[in-house]
């Protein structure tokens, strides 16, 4: 069984998971705090091999046919979401300034495509990448709406998106490739394009059929991935894991984390009181899903209740425990679960 509790112990969940005792203390090991030493790591792998190394390469960006963007904020929340244009909400950067500004590119150098969705500040969309050294690369294009070109807030959420994706570099975060930031051009992020789609399509839509091994795989990529962002100097949360925001090489075997809107260096108290104010939202009073941030299946108790904690590494690791169930159970978390009013019980 997969155990999970609020960092205040008030709130808890089991739900059963095919997994023997070796490997849920090898998966429990890399969801632990950063803090863990590596020695400790090496020595749960030495006793614990989980199976054949799947052979393949990890790509890197946005799915190619199904949104990446945030549930939902009615009360109502489907079993199993198909792809959709749900709004994708921008939360406010961290004051996160890289050493080297990000790679720029030129907004005449894309070829913009498919819209894979639109919010209330930015629109994403499939493109091609038309340089030098990248003729008709495949890539996903984040820009700012002109309509919100005037929000001061708008603009800097998505530079410290880009600020902070430019600094990471590791094989299960997604690529980053460069942004356009040219006077009278839309700013925008540019990643690569994932050829896989998402977790969730692969899993609800889809309905692959995944091996136990493959299962493994997957689950240990995503806590690679979350373990790499809380082991950054000072840490990064990413706030926003869920199956959608995991996406897929060709071959459906490997992910890589995207999305980092929500993200946030971590250490700045004011910031994250603020955050935390605003993924409350309605939540506390109307029993609605929060005003912005997150998906609610996926959301730690402490992101409704601060008396339960801060926002902090812990956060995510709630949250990737809600995507082991999918990858072995193969059925979303509060999958009973018809609204946030139920979850939240």
């Amino acid at each position: 069984e997969l155990f999970a509790a609020s960092p205040g112990g008030r709130c808890r969940r089991m739900w059963p998971m095919d997994l023997c005792s070796e490997e849920a203390s090898f998966l429990l090991l890399y969801a632990s705090d950063a803090g863990d030493t590596e020695d400790a790591l090496e020595q749960s792998k030495a006793g614990f091999s989980p199976g054949p190394t799947l052979v393949g390469t990890a790509s890197t960006a946005a799915p190619p046919s199904s949104s990446h963007s945030r549930q939902p904020s009615d009360s109502t929340l489907p079993l199993v979401p198909q792809e959709s244009s749900d709004s994708h909400v921008i939360g406010r950067g961290n004051d996160f300034v890289p050493p080297d500004s990000p790679r720029k590119i030129s907004f005449a150098d894309l070829e913009l495509g498919e819209c894979f969705s639109r919010g209330e500040s930015t629109i994403v969309h499939r493109g091609t990448l038309n340089q030098r050294t990248s003729c008709n690369r495949p890539v996903v294009v984040k820009a700012l709406l002109h309509e919100a070109s005037l929000n001061p807030q708008a603009a800097d959420d998505l530079q410290a998106e880009i600020n902070l994706l430019s600094q990471l570099s590791h094989p299960r975060i997604v690529a980053f490739l460069g942004a356009c930031m040219e006077p009278g051009a839309p700013l925008a992020l540019v990643t690569e394009l994932a050829a896989g789609g998402n977790l969730h399509h692969a899993i609800h839509v889809r309905r692959r059929e995944y091996s136990r091994d493959q299962r493994f795989q997957l689950a240990q990529e995503l806590l690679e991935g979350a373990r790499y962002l809380h082991a950054q100097q000072p840490p990064i949360a990413h706030l926003d894991l869920k199956s959608m925001n995991l996406i897929l090489d060709a071959e459906g075997q490997h992910l890589r984390l995207c999305d980092f809107g929500l993200a946030r260096v971590l250490g700045d108290a004011a910031v994250f009181t603020n955050d935390l104010e605003s993924l409350q939202g309605s939540c506390s009073s109307g029993g609605s899903s929060p005003s912005r941030g997150g998906s609610p299946r996926y959301m730690a108790p402490e992101c409704y209740d601060e008396s339960l904690g801060s926002l902090s590494e812990k956060t995510d690791v709630w949250s990737s425990g809600c995507i082991l169930i999918e990858i072995f159970g193969s059925c979303q978390p509060y999958a009973e679960c018809s609204s946030v009013t139920q979850i939240l019980k």
